[in-house]
């Protein structure tokens, strides 16, 4: 497997536009092309703060975004077709995500240890599936227009 996108106590800026965005997607993303979820393994950051921005990024046919005991600002994020969640935070990563599209991923938005995740709602195309063990998924549903299934799952 290729190396994924990693920053580890460092900043990273992927700062695109809605008419320029990052994208990170698979060498077969292209015309004629094969892709497949997993071909490359993703987005980690590790320890980072909110110096570190995802704005107008698309993540396609990897793992996701991973966060380990950060607190980027992340959005809006796209992420699609992933292997695996479109957004994992893990550790003690405390992260709200705005404007944000999670499509076609195995699962839209997972956290595990003490990790936070807020989500205002409604995003466009959200999956419906968020999951936190046992950590805090917190979903506005307020202003969501259509049903949202909030799964927690309990560790043994």
């Amino acid at each position: 497997k290729p190396d994924r996108l990693v920053g580890r106590r460092q900043t990273l800026v992927a700062d695109g536009t809605p008419l320029r965005p990052v994208n990170l997607t698979s060498a077969t993303d292209v015309p004629g092309g094969t892709p497949a979820r997993g071909q490359w393994n993703g987005v980690a950051l590790n320890g980072v703060t909110n110096a570190t921005r995802l704005s107008n990024l698309w993540v396609r046919y990897g793992r996701g975004v991973t966060v380990t005991d950060g607190t980027p600002a992340i959005g809006p994020l796209f992420a699609v077709w992933n292997q695996n969640q479109g957004l994992r935070a893990a550790g003690s990563s405390v992260i709200s995500v705005t404007n944000s599209f999670f499509s076609l991923n195995d699962l839209g938005i997972s956290a595990a240890g003490t990790a936070q995740v807020t989500v205002p709602l409604p995003l466009p195309g959200m999956q419906s599936s968020v999951v936190g063990m046992p950590s805090t998924v917190t979903v506005d549903v307020s202003l969501a227009h259509t049903p949202v299934r909030v799964v927690a799952l309990s560790t043994r």
